[in-house]
């Protein structure tokens, strides 16, 4: 199941982190998503599921920490999402995000680097974190789309190559130029906003 590898992956990437102490908080994953609106069929509670299931799998601790999995609805809408994020890493004891599911995710990315310039956004690795995630659900949305229905799919301008960035952001993660994520989010995400808003709005 999709979601179910997903959720392992994050738990996965979680054991790379610094080795912690056995008095530090639990590990918490929010798995924030549109749960009550027309993306909830793709993830929703199937994607909390999925988490949760993964944990069991995996065995509910993480160097020592146990995991929590916690569930937030960002309604569809991208200034909900990206505030929830933002109060999840200041002051939630939030340690990873999953999930995101909707073409607002290209919203939440031009939040995430208001106010920013290239020099700002390279010295900020959680603010590079969160494009990087947003991206990665971009590319495996159109990924979805383009298996699912070709012919918007067609309309959607360089799909392939947003793929293709997807790919390389999680298979060749060590590869990743901070500048060029910048740029991309800079020149070429107003254009795929403004494509795939315009979709939306014929298809009702």
């Amino acid at each position: 199941m999709k979601r179910n590898l997903l959720a392992s992956l994050v738990l996965a990437l979680a054991c790379a982190a610094a080795p912690a102490l056995a008095a530090e908080p639990p590990l918490r994953i929010a798995v924030v998503n549109d749960r009550t609106g027309p993306f909830s069929d793709y993830g929703g509670e199937g994607s909390v599921i999925a988490a949760r299931l993964a944990v069991e799998d995996f065995g509910r601790t993480v160097l020592g920490r146990n995991i929590e999995i916690l569930s937030v609805d960002h309604q569809n809408k991208p200034d909900v999402a990206s505030t929830q994020v933002r109060q999840m890493f200041d002051s939630g004891g939030v340690d990873v995000v999953a999930d995101g599911a909707a073409s607002s995710a290209a919203l939440a990315i031009q939040s995430f680097t208001t106010g920013m310039d290239a020099p700002a956004y390279a010295a900020n690795p959680m603010a590079q974190a969160a494009v990087e995630r947003k991206f990665e659900i971009i590319g495996e949305a159109l990924n979805q789309l383009s298996k699912l229905d070709t012919a918007v799919a067609a309309r959607i301008p360089d799909l392939a190559q947003i793929v293709a960035f997807r790919n390389q952001l999680i298979h060749g993660y060590a590869t990743v130029n901070v500048g060029t994520v910048w740029n991309i989010s800079q020149t070429a995400l107003p254009a795929l906003r403004d494509a795939v808003q315009g979709l939306l709005d014929e298809l009702g």
